[in-house]
């Protein structure tokens, strides 16, 4: 798994992650932390699309 957190926290990743348009999401539903778990993990997302690098690290 990407996130290793509480069930609760890895449902809303999940559930922000149904969210997702065009490389956007909605984060100011979801508490400080969520919102920086999202961000991070649209960060990377978006770095994976733009520089495609030749092995995915976790």
């Amino acid at each position: 798994n990407l996130i290793f957190a509480k069930p609760e926290a890895q449902c809303k990743f999940v559930e922000a992650n149904s969210m997702i348009r065009d490389g956007e999401v909605v984060v100011n539903l979801y508490r400080a932390i969520d919102k920086r778990i999202i961000e991070s993990w649209l960060d990377r997302v978006n770095k994976l699309k733009i520089y495609k690098p030749h092995s995915m690290k976790t």
